[in-house]
């Protein structure tokens, strides 16, 4: 039996056919989340006078059109980073936080598909099977939502359980505490003090060379993880919304040296041409399936095998 690998990108949380106007932002998408933001927050005399949204104001408006000159947010914020621009880059990781922290809590958006796919894919004792692995790029907490709702407990910092690892964000999600609490604009506030505040980042990219909390770089865990999954030849990979960008590239020829799958299954309104793949990545002999729906997230029948 052979492993079946998810590799979920930025993307898969906006993939959703059915709906257009799913609201988790991606690079081209910021600037519509922050305007329904600042009519959240930014126009509360209150959560103004009482925390440190003010002095965000304009710079919501600059980090938008930024990266709204970039095809993804890590592209963005890469430049920043091997440009030495350590305060605009720390400062924008901010206001990614906020932006998502809004748009899961405050707007309590939830993607239905994430608990859809766990509850396919958990036995009756709520355990994944073995064979499954998640890798996440994701800047969201959607599967780790999900996750809570079945109270499935594969979110922490160890690679004990080898299912998951979420490689943009440390796994622990700092602010699924405040959904336990109504939203009121006391609860608005002390987030917005808590991050702005604080020097944890609840984002870390894989490509940053700062510790995390346990004190190892995000890519030496992530390449710890590719390297504790026993490879099979009858291995394949699902590719949910993630593009490839050529600013993973280093990260994704690790794993693409590790796992040589006999099937790449690219779920995406739009998937990517195989033979780009096929030669950046030297995956001669592996068979590209595109998956265009993306009402649900596909589950291949080698999981099932």
């Amino acid at each position: 039996m052979g492993n079946v690998i998810y590799l979920l990108g930025a993307g898969a949380s906006a993939l959703n056919s059915r709906n257009a106007n799913i609201p988790m932002p991606l690079a081209n998408q910021f600037q519509s989340t922050i305007v329904r933001m600042k009519e959240s927050f930014g126009y509360n005399k209150y959560i103004i006078e009482n925390s440190e949204f003010k002095k965000y104001d304009m710079k919501f408006d600059m980090f938008s059109e930024y990266i709204l000159n970039h095809n993804t947010i890590d592209e963005g914020m890469r430049k920043l980073y091997i440009n030495g621009e350590t305060p605009r880059f720390s400062e924008y990781k901010k206001l990614i936080q906020l932006i998502f922290y809004f748009v899961e809590t405050i707007e309590n958006y939830r993607d239905s598909r994430y608990i859809q796919f766990l509850l396919t894919a958990v036995n009756d004792n709520k355990k994944l099977p073995d064979s499954l692995k998640i890798l996440s790029w994701n800047y969201d907490n959607q599967l780790e939502y999900a996750a809570k709702e079945i109270d499935l407990h594969f979110v922490d910092e160890t690679l004990s359980e080898l299912n998951y690892f979420k490689i943009n964000a440390l796994r622990e999600s700092d602010y699924l505490q405040y959904n336990n609490n109504p939203i009121t604009d006391e609860l608005k506030i002390k987030f917005i003090r808590d991050i702005v505040n604080n020097d944890k980042d609840i984002i870390q990219f894989a490509w940053e060379k700062k510790e995390s909390s346990i004190h190892r770089f995000r890519e030496q865990k992530m390449i710890e993880f590719i390297n504790a999954i026993e490879v099979t030849k009858e291995d394949c990979v699902v590719s949910i919304g993630y593009s490839f960008p050529y600013v993973n590239h280093a990260i994704d020829r690790v794993f693409f040296k590790k796992i040589s799958p006999k099937k790449v299954y690219i779920q995406d309104i739009n998937p990517i041409l195989a033979n780009s793949l096929k030669e950046r990545f030297g995956l001669i002999n592996t068979e590209f399936i595109p998956i265009s729906n993306c009402d649900r997230f596909y589950i291949p029948n080698e999981l099932y095998i």
